[in-house]
């Protein structure tokens, strides 16, 4: 047998890693390159021809990449629901609680498609003392009247000399409120020196105190309130946005959707009972309205889309008078309430009045675009509470941009000019006023836009009609008590239409300008001050003060 030879095993040569930079040549060879440009000399030396190196690909937006890192929940996902002994300590607190839930909720939400009172509010009474408390002080008010509490426990009836007193269950009902309110305060009070409160918390709690106050007519107290609110708002939100850039970060959550609509409506209300902040504050409102409008519809699809819609309009038009009104305020002077809906002057300059036509301009889009809707909703056989909330987003329209026009550098810009759309504001005011009886609200409906038409334009016949609709629906809505406005009215209108015989609208010379409104609720009176001019001197003005009590 032939000596058998050993067949060698083929070795293979052993490669280093997978290389990932370098040129082309060396990167199949896996060898470390020189990375020397145009060409290496590593392929040099070896004889190789070098392929060159690869473009580098265009750099992608970092913020797009970035990991961030996945955070255990410290809270239980599903914690059982917490019993009625755990949340209330008495019968008491669980009927009112219970009254808020079933009676309250559905007259706060009003026309609004919004679950704000309904989920939101609800859903933190469980978890926080602050809103729990604070939505039982507000279960234990009536909406439905006005009863006593505007002026609290007691309240002395003007030219009786008597003291009107409450039934004991009525007593025990207000004195239940003012302490569930107090403890509401002293629980939000905790939770801050504790570091504890969210800014979801914060929020609904500053909804439900807006609440509270406005109720017992605390206009001041509640609109200092709203720019507290705001305030913390856009604090939270630069916060946010500084967040979004940083690398491994958790971005938090944005604020309900909800919540900022609920904001964006009590701003407005807020900004027509008085408004000291100053003027560049007014500045960056204006323009963050602008930027959150984004694009425009050609026509909107649903009534929440053109509530948002229509108020950011509202909001951008309001600022911008109040960019140039404010001028001088110092924020913590003490003044007479100040209205904004009836103290603003014209707009001064070019591109402030070229910036007053574009919002009017947007104005006019806003109607285009929810005019087939509006007719959708109105020939449908939609419900009845569908068919009032699109009529009174309409009015709201007219309203606002009745308020803005005023702006316009001359009397003669708007004044005579509106007659049409004031006749068709007053009309909706009438039928949407004999829709809901109830004596508060927190939303707007018909109060502050029938000033519009009585104050700042002065169509004599239909300031008389709001007078009427004012009389026969003695309402509080939000900041404006109607009986008050009343009282107001009438006064201003004794001594704009002394002499006249049957002019349409008060003469332009004759107007007399509200200064000032101090505004005393639980005594139910009111300061009013303003300069009136002189009939036939043109530039003379006289100054007229009066106090009036509803």
């Amino acid at each position: 047998m032939a000596d058998q030879v050993p067949v060698q095993k083929k070795t293979r040569k052993t490669l280093g890693p997978k290389v990932t930079s370098g040129c082309i040549t060396c990167k199949k060879r896996r060898v470390k390159c020189d990375e020397l440009h145009p060409y290496c000399k590593r392929c040099e030396k070896f004889g190789a021809e070098c392929e060159g190196y690869t473009k580098a690909p265009a750099a992608a937006d970092s913020r797009r990449h970035i990991a961030r890192p996945l955070l255990p929940n410290t809270k239980v996902l599903c914690r059982p629901p917490a019993t009625v002994s755990q949340l209330f300590s008495s019968n008491q607190e669980f009927g009112y609680f219970q009254r808020f839930c079933i009676q309250n909720v559905r007259q706060l939400t009003g026309l609004q498609e919004s679950e704000l009172w309904s989920r939101h509010v609800l859903q933190a009474s469980e978890m926080e003392p602050c809103v729990r408390h604070a939505v039982m002080a507000i279960g234990a008010l009536d909406f439905s009247k006005r009863g006593l509490e505007t002026g609290g426990l007691k309240m002395g009836q003007r030219g009786s000399g008597q003291v009107a007193t409450l039934e004991p269950f009525e007593t025990n009902r207000l004195e239940f409120a003012y302490r569930e309110y107090g403890k509401a305060i002293s629980c939000l009070k905790a939770a801050i020196a504790q570091k504890k409160l969210s800014i979801r918390t914060s929020l609904l709690t500053s909804l439900l105190f807006i609440c509270f106050e406005t109720y017992h007519g605390n206009s001041d107290s509640a609109s200092a309130q709203v720019y507290a609110g705001l305030e913390v708002m856009d604090q939270y939100s630069r916060q946010r946005k500084l967040e979004v850039v940083k690398p491994n970060t958790l971005i938090p959550p944005p604020i309900d959707d909800d919540i900022v609509e609920m904001f964006s409506m009590l701003e407005i209300q807020a900004t027509s009972w008085g408004d000291k902040r100053r003027s560049s504050l007014h500045l960056q409102r204006k323009q963050d309205c602008e930027a959150a409008i984004g694009k425009f519809p050609r026509e909107f699809k649903d009534q929440r889309h053109a509530s948002r819609t229509l108020n950011l309009i509202g909001l951008r038009g309001i600022h911008l008078r109040l960019s140039e009104g404010n001028k001088g305020i110092v924020p913590s002077s003490e003044e007479s309430t100040r209205a904004a809906i009836i103290t603003l002057g014209p707009l001064v300059s070019e591109p402030q009045h070229a910036e007053l036509r574009s919002v009017l301009s947007m104005f006019r889009q806003w109607a285009i675009a929810y005019e087939p809707y509006l007719r959708s909703v109105r020939g449908s056989g939609s419900n009845k509470e569908r068919k009032d909330g699109a009529s009174m987003l309409y009015m709201h329209y007219l309203a606002m941009s009745l308020w803005v026009a005023p702006g316009a550098p001359t009397l003669d810009s708007y004044y005579r000019c509106h007659t049409k759309e004031l006749q068709e504001l007053v009309s909706l005011s009438k039928a949407m006023s004999i829709e809901n009886q109830d004596f508060f609200s927190l939303e707007f409906r018909i109060v502050m836009p029938l000033q519009v038409v009585a104050l700042n334009y002065r169509h004599r016949t239909l300031r008389r009609e709001a007078l009427t609709i004012f009389s026969s629906v003695p309402r509080r809505e939000g900041m404006w008590d109607a009986t008050m406005v009343t009282k107001v009215l009438e006064w201003i209108s004794a001594i704009e239409e002394e002499g006249l015989g049957d002019e349409e609208y008060v003469p332009e010379d004759g107007i007399a300008t509200m200064t000032a409104l101090k505004v005393d609720a639980e005594n139910r009176s009111a300061y009013v001050q303003c300069i009136q001019g002189v009939r036939g001197c043109q530039g003379q003005t006289i100054l007229k003060e009066n106090t009036v009590y509803w």
